[in-house]
């Protein structure tokens, strides 16, 4: 950004300081008195000029500048040389400067140049350097510092030398996959070297961070097969016809996806386009055999094969095959580039291609094309700053050429901008610096300044024409010598036309021009042809275009060389010296606004200083008015030379143009009883014409016509222009004319319903445009009369216009991102989001490390190869514990992939040996048990890299092998009524597992056998084993224990604990009062706990599993018919409650529910025991209110309990905890085994 603003405000500074364009408002420096001696400004280094060893420094001059001969540079505060002397030993260039100033200005007249760059060698790798540059006079006085630059080279490069891929010097050996191989295999920084000696090769493709070397003795020659080179080549998204590839490319339609390419060496690149040079000029410029379009059979060479190449697949047409040569170099989306030393030799088309490509330098390199047809030294298009010093320009076509698109489509697109072209010499090319024909996107702001042109067509070549559009803007060219121009010094025309042009394009709105240019301080000696020429058009004024201190020498006086100008406005010439020509300014027309001050003069220019004027009073009046016409006169007008002609205007159309003598004009067409606005304006010779010129209002006379237009007859009046097919975005329309009474004013053209324009009525056609793509279309015409009578024609056209063409690149939705998943020690599943394509995403690359996923076909840039076509693609192969990087792009069915992409990191998992570990206190749940089945449930296993899957094992059986989300597991197939053990281990993806994993011992429940001696489908619990006598009640823990029941001790009662009985170990402390209750009743198998080692005791018990227990305790039967609405068959507790109800010991909670699933209340437990006692005969006894007036919460309990709690307590079955019954506490784990036992202990 610092570069673009340091071109504009320069630009604007000069143009601004020339008086000749208004600017913003831009600080401009206070001009130094005459004795000092201004500091060069702007010193900085152009983009990537530096490398290990050397830096090189360009400035700018300041405002006052004419006594500077010299610059003197510093470093690190010590003089290191001056430009001149450096620039002599270093720049290609200086020697023909040097030369052309010693051999031909032996008058010493021409404009001198000055060198304005340096470059610092010798320097150390990796080192930070300062530099300052100061003004030198020819007394050897200095200015003062400039501003202080600060680089640092750079490290040095490591090298790659294609020999070491398998390139084989000779020249014969065609080496595109030896060095593209090198080129691939270049780490970031790198040099890829191509060594002394000859190496043959097709297309090739370079990447980001590199520099390719052509060393000193070596040549990149191109193939001469055009099957090397990749074909489909587009220069815009509207092209309508294929290209091949260039010699040496990069390419992306990403724009800046592509950065810092360096192309340099004292080698030579040689695009092998035509037949070799026959020997050279001056000992140095190749003398080629002049090529064109009408030789390539005789001396073409790729040219030729490149042209039967396409004509082979399918262009039919030879000026569209020979179109498709490939240019030496192209480099599209890049930004940063730098081209630097070596030479170019003999493309096949142009030499040196940048599109849409930012920050381009160009140091020290000869283009060495002269007479190979279509040879531009350097094109620029649609690219942001390029600075080009130090080069040799001897080419076959335009030296520097700037481009910026055609017509609307063009005008989309970026525009070509920020250049500065300075210390070159220009030999031959058909235009030095040229601007166009492609102009559409506008080119502008160009400094070209301290050049030297010798034999060139042109010095200063702007050409363009009507329909591209856009032009260019903020140039300036100044501080250069011409010689020996063949053609035109400067030439600004819009009447440029392609012979080899094959593109079609929608015609721009508004017609191309040329404005705000200043030529100042230039020398030009002998032309072929005009000084000046300027070739505008009507409605397209060439203008505000200055020309100040130029000189020209030895200008033959004949016909060819005065200036030519048409269609020039707003324009001055002021110090401008013809030497030679009696008539110099001998053709001036249509231009106006023209100021000449201490310049050469002839009649034309005197006449062209001056315009015509209007006297005071003049007036316009009709002498005769009739219904269909009006005879106007005027007063004549004045003029320095003589008045040339007037034009007669009936509002904004003119409708008359006569002689400068003629002072009436008989208008007619005009249709009865309207009014009509007129005005009369007058011009000389030259075209400056009035803008004040008196105007009348009248009327015709009669009566107002009524009739309408007659339209021709029939249905197909309205047609595409000359049959051709509809295009892309515009089409062209014509029809048969109308007729009427008093002629057709105008015709209105309707698309799809809807007004979209109007034509004059003598014109019959109309050129529609900013259509969509493969869109219908229909058109009606309606033909209109001076009096607003309108009539449409009967018959309309309807068209679809073109299939669309891709216009660009992929497009990535925000914020995408590239996952990974299913991540092992060697492998990896990727996944993204789909990008879009304005007509299809046709595939996906993927990029590992930066080297491709690639398969059978390598990927190009420019080829359809693919690693995928959906969103997700999973990667093997990979080493355990390594980080790789990797990256997606997409690309459409026109093979532009996008340069960016999602990106990842990821560290694959080291190589695991560790198995998965257990936590502390990690169970082994056992619930939902059946007949044949129980589910198990476990707690999740920990692991150093992840838990890759359980193992679930039924003894030494393994049952089931599950993945790591898997944290449960019914086993099945089991016998009813017996005793497992089980056992999980975990696993990790290394097939480490672990052999400590919890278990637990289960039970199934049994099936009861019918009447006929089959099992039912009802589950109940098992039954139990037999308890031989009542055990006592253990006494709780004061103050925490459960409802109690006093009896005898188990031995007592003959009842002894069953050796190697369940030890749980949470059941000692807080719950030891129940610790031999649930213990023993667990060795017998009447209850079970939660794992091995523990019961939970703290747990509540649920409605359904305590009627389970006092169902199995007291071996209660009975046959049932009905049960409750919310138990199921199918429920392991349905028989139980069956029973229950059948025996009255449970009446559910009304609607015939049960809610099995709820805890149970201890009052509820006592009524249920109660009733079972009372059911079964085992309580007999009634208790009443005094056996519970003892405790301070019988209040509490419900009236339908009372009585059972009552007869629990007076059977001294439950004493509470001394103090409280806690009627309506839930009853947990440990209290239903205390109950249980001692009710079965009882009775």
């Amino acid at each position: 950004m610092k570069r673009k603003r340091r071109f504009s405000v320069l630009l604007a500074m000069l143009l601004a300081c020339s008086g000749l364009v208004e600017v913003p408002s831009v600080p401009l420096p206070v001009a130094a008195a005459a004795s000092t001696l201004e500091a060069p400004v702007n010193v900085r280094v152009p983009a990537l000029a530096y490398d290990e060893s050397s830096i090189t420094l360009v400035w700018e001059k300041p405002i006052q500048y004419s006594s500077i001969i010299d610059y003197k540079v510093y470093m690190n505060g010590q003089f290191i040389g001056n430009a001149n002397t450096n620039t002599t030993e270093l720049s290609p260039a200086k020697k023909y400067i040097d030369k052309f100033y010693s051999t031909e200005d032996t008058q010493n007249k021409y404009v001198k140049v000055t060198m304005h760059n340096f470059t610092a060698t010798n320097l150390q790798p990796d080192t930070t350097y300062s530099f300052t540059v100061r003004s030198v006079d020819a007394a050897g006085n200095e200015s003062a510092d400039s501003e202080t630059v600060i680089q640092a080279t750079t490290s040095v490069q490591q090298v790659f030398n294609i020999v070491d891929y398998g390139a084989v010097s000779g020249g014969t050996v065609v080496n595109t996959t030896a060095i593209q191989n090198a080129i691939d295999a270049a780490s970031p920084g790198s040099k890829v070297l191509v060594p002394a000696g000859v190496f043959k090769t097709g297309a090739i493709w370079l990447k980001s961070d590199m520099t390719l070397e052509v060393a000193e003795g070596a040549t990149l020659l191109g193939s001469e097969n055009a099957n090397d080179y990749a074909y489909n080549y587009m220069l815009y998204n509207y092209t309508n016809v294929p290209r091949f590839y260039s010699l040496i490319n990069a390419h992306t339609y990403d724009y800046g996806s592509i950065r810092n390419i360096r192309i340099v060496g004292k080698g030579t690149i040689d695009g092998n386009g035509w037949k070799p040079p026959t020997g050279t000029n001056d000992g140095d410029f190749p003398i080629q055999f002049g090529s064109s379009s009408s030789n390539v059979g005789t001396y073409g060479v790729l040219a030729k094969a490149q042209k039967l190449k396409a004509m082979e697949l399918g262009l039919t047409d030879e000026a569209d095959a020979y179109s498709t040569r490939s240019n030496l170099i192209t480099l599209r989306g890049v930004d940063n580039v730098y081209y630097g030393g070596f030479t170019a030799l003999n493309p096949s088309n142009h030499t040196l291609v940048n599109l849409n490509s930012n920050h381009v330098t160009v140091n020290g390199v000869k283009l060495l094309t002269y007479d190979d047809n279509n040879a531009d030294g350097i094109e620029f298009a649609h690219g942001d700053g390029i600075t080009v010093f130090n080069t040799v320009f001897d080419t076959g076509d335009d030296c520097m050429n700037f481009a910026a698109g055609q017509g609307a489509q063009g005008q989309k697109e970026e525009s070509t901008r920020n250049a500065w072209i300075f210390n070159n010499y220009f030999r031959e090319g058909h235009g030095a610096v040229v601007t166009g024909s492609h102009t559409a996107a506008w080119i502008e702001n160009i400094l070209a300044e301290d050049n030297v042109m010798f034999h060139t067509d042109i010095g200063l070549r702007a050409k363009t024409n009507t329909p591209t559009g856009g032009g260019a803007r903020n140039i300036v060219f100044r501080d250069s010598a011409m010689k020996d121009i063949t053609n035109q010094a400067f030439i600004f025309s819009s009447a440029y036309s392609d012979a080899n042009a094959v593109i079609e394009y929608e015609p721009a709105p508004a017609p191309s021009q040329f404005k705000h240019i200043t030529i100042k301080n230039i020398s030009v000696d002998t032309v072929g042809k005009e000084i000046i020429n300027v070739a505008g058009v009507d409605g397209g004024f060439h203008e505000d275009i200055h020309f100040e201190d130029v000189t020209f020498y030895n200008i033959a006086n004949n016909t060819k060389t005065p200036a030519n100008m048409n269609y020039l406005r707003n324009s001055s010439f002021k110090n401008v010296k013809i030497n030679g020509l009696a008539v110099p300014w001998k053709t001036i027309t249509n231009s106006t606004g023209l100021i000449f001050s201490d310049t050469t003069m002839d009649s034309v220019s005197n006449d062209a200083s001056v315009a015509p004027a209007w006297p005071g009073g003049s007036q316009l009046h009709a002498t005769v008015t009739d219904s269909t016409y009006v005879t106007l006169g005027w007063t004549a007008a004045t003029d320095n030379v003589k008045v040339g002609s007037y034009k007669i205007m009936n509002g904004s159309t003119t409708v008359a143009t006569v002689a400068g003598t003629t002072l009436s004009y008989k208008v007619t067409g005009l249709s009865p009883a309207q009014v009509y606005n007129f005005k009369v304006e007058a011009a000389d010779a030259t075209g400056n014409w009035t803008t004040t010129g008196p105007s009348l209002t009248t009327a015709t006379t009669g009566t107002v016509d009524t009739v309408a237009p007659a339209a021709p007859a029939g249905l197909n009046l309205i047609k595409i222009t000359d049959g051709t097919v509809p295009n892309t975005t515009w089409l062209n329309i014509t029809w048969t004319a109308a007729t009427d009474t008093y002629g057709i004013h105008h015709y209105n053209i309707y698309q799809n319903g809807s007004e979209v324009g109007a034509v004059a009525g003598t014109v019959t056609k109309y050129n529609a445009t900013g259509l969509d793509f493969a869109t219908d279309y229909t058109y009606e015409v309606e033909a209109v009369d001076g009096a607003g009578n309108r009539t449409k024609y009967p018959g309309s056209l309807t068209v679809k216009t073109a299939a669309a063409y891709d216009t660009g690149v992929p497009k990535w939705p925000a914020r995408s991102a590239l996952t990974a998943s299913q991540m092992t020690t060697t492998a990896v599943q990727l996944s993204w989001p789909a990008a879009t394509d304005d007509l299809h995403v046709a595939g996906y690359r993927l990029y590992q490390n930066d080297k491709p996923l690639e398969g059978a076909v390598k990927f190009t840039p420019v080829n359809a190869a693919h690693t995928v076509t959906g969103t997700t693609y999973s990667i093997s192969g990979l080493s355990p514990g390594t980080t790789y990087t990797f990256k997606v792009e997409a690309g459409d069915d026109v093979n532009k992939w996008t340069g960016t992409g999602p990106s990842l990191t990821i560290t694959t998992a080291s190589l695991d040996t560790a198995a998965p570990t257990w936590s502390a206190g990690s169970a082994l749940t056992v619930s939902e048990p059946t007949a044949s089945s129980v589910k198990l449930s476990w707690d999740a296993a920990a692991d150093n890299v992840a838990v890759n899957g359980y193992k679930v094992y039924k003894g030494a059986e393994l049952m089931a092998d599950l993945p790591s989300t898997a944290l449960s597991y019914t086993v099945t197939g089991l016998s009813s009524a017996t005793t497992y053990t089980f056992k999980v281990e975990a696993g990790d993806a290394s097939g480490n597992w672990s052999v400590d994993g919890p278990s637990a011992q289960a039970t199934t429940l049994y099936k009861k056998k019918d009447s006929k001696g089959s099992s039912n489908s009802t589950s109940v619990v098992p039954t139990p084993m037999p308890i031989p006598s009542s055990p006592p009640s253990p006494t709780p823990a004061p103050g925490t224990g459960p409802i109690q029941t006093p009896g005898t001790t188990p031995a007592e009662e003959g009842m002894t604990p069953v050796p190697g009985r369940a030890k749980f170990e949470d059941v000692k402390g807080n719950f030891s009062w129940a610790q031999q209750a649930i213990e023993t009743l667990a060795a017998h198998g009447v209850i079970q706990g939660v794992t091995e080692k523990t019961f939970e005791p703290h747990k509540n018990i649920t409605r359904a599993e305590f009627i389970t227990l006092l169902v199995r305790v007291l071996h209660l039967q009975s046959d049932f018919s009905a049960n409750y609405s919310d138990v199921q068959s199918t429920d392991y507790y349905y028989e139980a409650l069956g029973i229950t109800r059948q025996l009255g010991i449970t009446d559910g909670v009304g609607d015939n529910m049960f809610h099995p699933g709820e805890e149970i209340s201890r009052q509820d437990m006592m009524v249920m025991c109660a009733r079972a006692l009372q059911a079964t005969h085992k309580l007999e006894g009634k208790g009443n209110s005094s056996d519970l007036s003892k405790y301070s919460d019988y209040g509490h309990i419900a009236p339908y309990a009372a009585e059972s709690v009552a007869a629990l307590v007076h059977e001294g079955l439950v004493e509470g905890d001394g103090q409280q019954l806690k009627p309506k506490a839930y009853t947990t784990r440990a209290e239903t085994a205390a109950i249980i036992y001692r009710i079965y202990s009882k009775h």
